[in-house]
């Protein structure tokens, strides 16, 4: 079983291989040749094919069944009508109220209504909708989370809004619509009645049922840098401590009652009581999918526990992979699956084949440690950064999230339904309880250079890691343990390449409608605009920026450069000042910062023999919104790029009239290619061989013009979109020739969207 189980998996994994879908009739002449290998089972490795190409056909038809219906391009931004049923608990802000809408026969719809329209939205209400959509579309770069997959994996197939008319209306509104769904959206009404004056509401309600509304950004920080996010996440970890602690109030009950003793043993009868109250747990938190693995992990456990099954464990852990798998094999996509299955294969692994042990670092710490330790490889690969004090964090805090808040929570939700009063008092308790951990956290992340982030490593650096955990975790006397240091060494010494010496490597990073680059070179780093920032959950410099610079192992930044104060520029910039030590600010907006320093003309310095110089704007020409962007030139011995920020018309008239030169092989187009700017004999005077639009996927603004479009066109230069490249990367130096790589294109998926 575990055998095959690791190479169903591979199976599975395999479909991300491919870029498009493979057709559905491939999977007939495999099947076909499954069933004949099935004939020759006792040669070596044919079973290991068999399971390889069971997991391949599986994904492929699960991954047509969710595909079967795409929105068509026709058919996006135009208003439709569609019919179907609320399918999550809504969402509401001071703009606009959100909610999953299920259409039958083409799947999940993320919707959102203006908060114009003074309607309550209940979870399996039946509702007709005219609305404009438009399919998934996701920023690509390098370190950054991949929502389109995410959205794929969820069976999200479009987004949009719903448009103000007379056809909106409900249909129907039946219980039997989305049960589960609407007894947690009673429960969160409940608590947002009752407990909305309460500190810690957001948090309560993520214990509670899963729900995690209003959470600021800065509390997801400190989970992050103390290593508790699980902490707050209905998953295995809070349904394994709740188990726990049913399985031994239970049995401690029923060894107490003679008459239920001679019906059923205490550990038969603890188990079964345990894993119900673990299952309703997970029903509360809406089966998401880190609730469903670890139901399906529970319950089999149990069983295998209850048969007595011997070498249980792996063999529970194998069987657990392939339900879930058979269930839901796109949740591969899905970073808590490996963390899951991580942490588990690492708990048994850590504490197995052990001879006796005994003492309070086994019952207390032991587990913790390996756990700590041994998601090391895995952390540094999904995140790029492992957290030193997340042992610590978690060694107080899981006894108190797990055996007080979360049963009180449970507790507390049930009384609120039958008392206000009792409710409100035991969620008092919880309340008080999460604002220590909230002190004790604030307290343990002070503690200095708390976080190592590591630059993206290779494969082959990942599996050495690996292979080092194995052998550091192996019972004590097994062969070669000490020797697993030497597996990690190279963890310490993987850096990502650097420029050479004179040559620059550019980043134009996809940040939807705005504007955000990276210039590096030998030593040093410049960044060009930093994103938008659109509330305190869509932040590019946090989400964007950040992680990206992180992946190529950036330290400190040399020099900011903020052309103007519009916020698709700017809005990243306190991301970017929180998390890196930046040594100097340019910026034609000096009321935007603290300390800056203005971009003018005729600036100009050396970089590791790569020349810098601002060519606008001139003090005369300051606070003029867009036409006073600051413009960069940035140039090699071979070659050079433009960088304009947003200058319209008239600053590229004043660029032409002052004969300053603006000849590039690369030009990140002004204004993202508005019908404001790009002037033919501007354009003609860089003559760039390459040009470059930010612009974000169906954006209000209709960037680029065609007519600008046409123009550069008509200059004989490329012309790339970060909509349809992602983040693009070129390389100045003496050598090549220049070459965008296109990230969309180099990392491509089956799942993305293909425009």
């Amino acid at each position: 079983m575990r055998t095959f189980a690791i190479w169903f998996l591979i199976g599975v994994l395999s479909i991300q291989w491919f870029k498009s879908l493979p057709p559905i009739w491939i999977g007939i002449p495999l099947a076909i040749g499954t069933l004949l290998m099935f004939r020759r089972r006792s040669i070596f490795g044919v079973n290991f094919v068999i399971a390889f190409v069971c997991g391949f056909i599986w994904v492929l038809i699960y991954a047509h069944w969710i595909s079967v219906w795409v929105l068509p391009q026709s058919e996006e931004g135009q208003p439709i009508l569609i019919r179907g049923y609320i399918a999550s608990i809504s969402k509401a802000n001071e703009h606009s109220t959100a909610f999953n809408f299920y259409v039958p026969r083409k799947g999940l719809i993320k919707l959102s209504v203006r908060s114009n329209l003074p309607v309550n939205f209940h979870a399996g209400d039946e509702w007709q909708f005219r609305v404009k959509l438009k399919n998934i579309h996701g920023q690509m770069n390098p370190g950054g989370f991949d929502y389109e997959a995410w959205a794929y994996a969820e069976g999200i197939r479009a987004q949009g809004y719903v448009i103000p008319n007379q056809e909106n209306q409900l249909i129907a509104s039946h219980w039997f619509h989305y049960p589960l769904t609407r007894l947690r959206e009673r429960i969160f009404n409940s608590l947002k009645l009752n407990l909305n004056h309460c500190k810690n509401f957001s948090w309560i309600t993520a214990l509670a049922i899963g729900e995690r509304q209003n959470v600021s950004p800065e509390e997801w920080e400190l989970l992050r840098k103390t290593g508790t996010n699980h902490l707050f996440a209905i998953a295995g970890l809070h349904i394994g401590l709740l188990v726990g602690f049913i399985f031994f109030l239970a049995k401690f009950l029923w060894t107490r009652n003679h008459f239920l003793l001679t019906k059923y043993p205490a550990q038969t009868a603890a188990s079964i009581i345990a894993l119900f109250f673990g299952l309703s747990y997970s029903a509360l938190a809406g089966f998401s999918l880190p609730t469903q693995r670890a139901s399906i992990m529970l319950t089999i456990f149990i069983l295998f526990d209850l048969t007595r099954r011997q070498s249980a464990a792996w063999q529970a852990l194998a069987l657990s992979l392939m339900v879930i798998l058979i269930l839901n094999p796109l949740s591969i996509l899905s970073i808590s699956f490996w963390l899951s299955f991580g942490c588990v294969a690492l708990i048994i692994y850590g504490v197995s084949s052990r001879v006796a042990p005994s003492g309070l670092w086994w019952k207390l710490g032991r587990i913790q440690f390996v756990i700590a330790g041994g998601l090391l490889p895995l952390s540094i690969w999904l995140f790029g950064e492992f957290t030193l004090v997340g042992f610590i964090a978690n060694s107080f805090c899981i006894p108190i999230v797990g055996f007080l808040i979360v049963p009180l929570t449970l507790i507390g939700t049930l009384l609120l339904q039958l008392s206000t009063t009792l409710g409100w008092l035991v969620f008092f308790c919880v309340d008080q309880l999460l604002t220590l951990v909230w002190k004790i956290l604030h307290l343990i992340a002070l503690i200095p250079n708390a976080n190592l982030h590591f630059s993206h490593s290779s494969l082959m650096v990942l599996f050495a890691c690996i292979i080092g955990i194995i052998l550091l975790f192996s019972p004590k006397g097994f062969p070669l343990k000490l020797y697993g240091w030497l597996f990690l060494i190279p963890l310490c010494f993987a850096a990502p390449l650097h420029p050479k010496m004179g040559d620059a490597q550019f980043t134009l990073l996809d940040v939807g409608q705005g504007l955000a680059s990276v210039i590096q070179t030998n030593k040093h780093i410049l960044i060009f605009d930093t994103g938008a920032k659109l509330g305190s959950s869509n932040d590019m410099g946090e989400s964007v920026l950040v992680p990206y610079l992180r992946s190529i192992g950036i330290k400190k930044i040399d020099m900011l450069v903020v052309s103007h104060g519009d916020n698709d520029h700017i809005g990243g910039a306190a991301a970017l000042q929180k998390n890196f030590v930046i040594n100097e600010i340019k910026t034609s907006a000096l009321d935007k910062f603290k300390s800056a320093n203005l971009c003018l003309q005729g600036q100009k310095w050396i970089w590791d023999e790569v020349n810098f110089e601002i060519l606008y704007p001139t003090r005369e020409l300051l606070g003029e919104g867009n036409d006073s962007s600051c413009v960069l030139r940035v140039s090699t011995k071979q070659h050079s790029i433009l960088l304009t920020g947003d200058i319209e018309k008239k600053s590229e008239k004043y660029l032409l009239t002052n004969n300053i030169l603006l000849k590039s092989d690369v030009i990140v187009v002004p204004h993202h290619g508005s019908k404001t700017s790009g002037l033919p004999d501007f354009i003609q005077a860089v003559n760039p061989t390459i040009a470059l639009f930010p612009v974000g996927y169906r954006n209000r603004y209709h960037f680029p013009n065609p007519t600008v479009l046409n123009t550069y066109q008509n200059n004989n230069s490329q012309l790339f979109t970060s909509v349809t490249s992602g983040a693009i990367f070129i390389t100045l130096n003496n050598k090549s020739i220049l070459q965008p790589i296109e990230y969309r294109t180099t990392h491509a998926k089956f799942w993305n969207h293909k425009i």
